[in-house]
């Protein structure tokens, strides 16, 4: 038998043992606040892969240690070296930050070594909806609270179950038709 070192049409071939890596790895929320999500919000995780993956790589979602309730679909945005995820939060997923972990292989099998956290230094956390309101009242600066007199002040008064990100706003009315001309003062008494 002879031994063969080289073909006779000129094709060659290369052994790839080199695990596939990422890079701008970033997660982010399609809610107005950057670094939130609740229920109907999608939050997106992306990277950029050092070589084409294969077909199917994946990335699963956590909240507050729990599943995420809904499906992950991927989205292979160049030619398998630019993916990115996308998961809707569901009514009932747990509160808390957003964990993700994203394993996969490049085109020979190579496996990914698992990726875990953004390298931006993004996070997500899932909160509530709207916070809601208790203890709800208004009164007057007149002697009978029930009623308001022209220069009087009107106060109203509430709890809200959470802190809030932003000041409140408040709209008067009278008979339907919106108090114009006063100065309406938000003051936090927590």
């Amino acid at each position: 038998l002879v031994q063969v070192t080289e073909t006779t049409d000129s094709s060659s071939m290369a052994v790839d043992r080199t695990a596939p890596t990422l890079s701008v790895v970033s997660i982010s929320s399609s809610n107005t606040a950057a670094d939130v999500a609740v229920a109907g919000d999608t939050i997106t995780v992306t990277f950029t892969a050092s070589e084409a993956m294969a077909a199917s790589p994946t990335c699963a979602f956590q909240t507050g240690g729990s599943g995420a309730g809904s499906d992950v679909v991927v989205t292979d945005t160049s030619s398998g070296a630019g993916t990115a995820w996308t998961c809707a939060m569901v009514a009932g997923d747990a509160l808390g930050v957003v964990a993700f972990a994203i394993d996969g292989t490049d085109l020979v099998g190579n496996a990914l070594m698992q990726v875990a956290a953004a390298t931006d230094e993004t996070t997500i956390e899932v909160v509530e909806g709207a916070p809601t309101l208790s203890a709800v009242s208004i009164s007057s600066s007149t002697a009978a609270i029930s009623a308001a007199y022209d220069g009087d002040a009107i106060a109203l008064a509430f709890t809200a179950d959470r802190a809030m990100s932003t000041s409140p706003t408040c709209a008067f009315q009278i008979g339907g038709a919106a108090i114009t001309g006063a100065d309406i003062v938000v003051t936090d008494t927590s």
